[in-house]
């Protein structure tokens, strides 16, 4: 009897990234990934998106244009996000007509000022007969990990991204303490491409910078400097491809210089943190979220340098699009008694 109610839930949890859009739909208890890229062509047409989109990354004609409609957590390109919701909604059978409207919670960086919360709204509505909810990536995440948001126990979550990063201490259901910096695992990436290009003179891809980090990468040191990863790259004296190599001692740099930001921006927290909850983070730790909290030796470094254990969420990646629905019922919830009891007065 539960499963025939689920399955009759018209409510999904979205979480726009930069380079992945996530949408978990209650109903099916199914997670949909997709690349956040759009192509359109002169006439403004769609003519791709998602995974279609980017495989044409790099090998669009004249007069087709790709765009990637989120940026540092923001609705950069509204309409383009809401064509690209639109898209992933339909090709997946999410529908968004009937009597009941497609209730759609959101996943957003905490203290947004209302003109990006109206862009962001502005986009999810744009797709029709829905009713959206904002909800904080940090709370969404913490629901996941089995927060009680009606206890004044504290929780502190550190959310890594392509392009941002967030670090929040959570009490009571609501945000104590929070910093976030536009840096991410996709600055790594960045760093390996720019490296090499100034000293080889070689082009690579974002993908296979993230291959390389991935393989090398290890925000402790690596202790073996001299481990090697062989790829394709381009000459760009010539411009034709060719073999190459790098060492794990090569790209240290552009992995230190990201991840001493992190850090620097978990100690700004930290120390606006009340000593009262503080103590309790000490005990209990804090989680690590987001596909960049992945990168090898991440936890044990931030452990030592914070002196806050540190762990990896259970899903990193998902946790946040998961958590979404339940924080949003929270949030309507809690909105609910404040009303009820005239404390919003």
């Amino acid at each position: 009897m539960f499963d025939i109610f689920r399955r009759l839930n018209n409510r999904i949890g979205l979480d726009i990234g930069a380079t992945t859009i996530r949408i978990y739909s209650y109903g099916r208890d199914e997670i949909i990934s997709e690349p956040s890229i759009i192509v359109y062509n002169r006439k403004r047409k769609v003519v791709a998106a998602g995974a279609e989109a980017e495989d044409m990354v790099g090998r669009t004609p004249k007069g087709i244009t790709a765009m990637r409609p989120v940026k540092n957590g923001l609705a950069a390109e509204p309409q383009a996000l809401t064509d690209l919701l639109v898209n992933i909604l339909d090709r997946n059978h999410i529908t968004r007509a009937g009597v009941f409207k497609l209730k759609i919670d959101v996943c957003a960086l905490y203290g947004l000022d209302d003109i990006e919360q109206t862009n962001i709204m502005k986009a999810v509505l744009g797709v029709g007969n829905v009713r959206a909810t904002i909800v904080d990536k940090t709370l969404a995440a913490a629901f996941h990990e089995g927060y009680d948001g009606h206890s004044w126990d504290s929780m502190m979550l550190v959310n890594i991204g392509k392009d941002t990063s967030e670090a929040a201490v959570l009490s009571y259901g609501g945000v104590v303490s929070y910093k976030h910096i536009n840096i991410g695992s996709g600055d790594i990436d960045q760093g390996i491409i720019n490296y090499l290009r100034r000293k080889y003179g070689m082009l690579i891809s974002a993908t296979t910078a993230e291959d390389i980090k991935k393989t090398l990468g290890n925000a402790c040191g690596s202790l073996e400097n001299d481990s090697m990863l062989m790829f394709k790259a381009v000459d760009l004296a010539s411009g034709m491809p060719r073999d190459m190599s790098v060492t794990a001692g090569e790209i240290q740099t552009c992995v230190d210089e990201v991840v001493k930001k992190i850090i620097n921006m978990v100690e700004t927290v930290k120390q606006k943190t009340p000593y009262e909850l503080l103590a309790g983070i000490y005990d209990k730790g804090m989680t690590l979220t987001g596909g960049g909290s992945k990168l090898k030796g991440l936890e044990n470094l931030i452990s030592v340098q914070t002196g806050i254990k540190a762990r990896l969420s259970k899903e990193p990646e998902n946790g946040t699009v998961l958590g979404a629905i339940e924080a949003g019922q929270f949030m309507f919830q809690r909105s609910n008694i404040k009303k009820i009891s005239g404390r919003d007065r």
